[in-house]
């Protein structure tokens, strides 16, 4: 997954954004930040909220670079060592940069919001791995969009029951 000009991988990370955080997701999140830390990815995420407070103080702590790419009323929020981007724009329209940012997203489970997230990259040509079996509405998504959304195949869509796997496929050499 390593991009080709040996630049960092940039990893946006989708996610629940409301409490509570499904137990799985929580330890699966914490378990994805043990095994992503040896690549050194940048790790971008949506906010501070959710499993994305989760994700950044975990990458935080592991000394991994973490971007928030913030929606308009969200602005204030600002974490010591964590790069604040606040977009100008709402909810939805502040995903597509989140996106257009990355070389992969994973999907850590979610409902519309991340599901919209997953859309995006697909519809841009970005891999989507997504956690299966988090009791969120992302977990519907596979029967209908494996390995392809649509006809036009634009990126693949894979789905994995543990979040060291999608770790695997982030950090090998591409």
């Amino acid at each position: 997954m390593y991009p080709s000009n040996n630049r960092r991988v940039q990893v946006t990370i989708a996610g629940l954004g409301t409490e509570p955080v499904p137990d799985k997701v929580l330890q699966q999140a914490v378990k994805r930040m043990d095994g992503i830390a040896r690549c050194d990815p940048i790790i971008i995420v949506g906010g501070y909220w959710g499993i994305m407070r989760v994700i950044v103080d975990e990458a935080l702590k592991k000394g991994l670079t973490v971007v928030m790419v913030l929606p308009e009323d969200k602005c204030d929020v600002r974490v010591r060592g964590a790069i604040s981007i606040c977009s100008g724009m709402g909810f939805r329209e502040r995903s597509s940069i989140l996106v257009r940012s990355s070389d992969v997203v994973v999907a850590l489970g979610g409902e519309v919001g991340t599901i919209t997230e997953i859309l995006l990259a697909y519809s841009y040509g970005i891999p989507v791995y997504v956690l299966r079996g988090t009791g969120l509405s992302t977990d519907k998504l596979e029967d209908d969009w494996s390995p392809h959304v649509d006809t036009r195949r634009t990126a693949i869509v894979k789905y994995f029951d543990d979040v060291s796997e999608i770790t695997r496929e982030i950090c090998k050499p591409g």
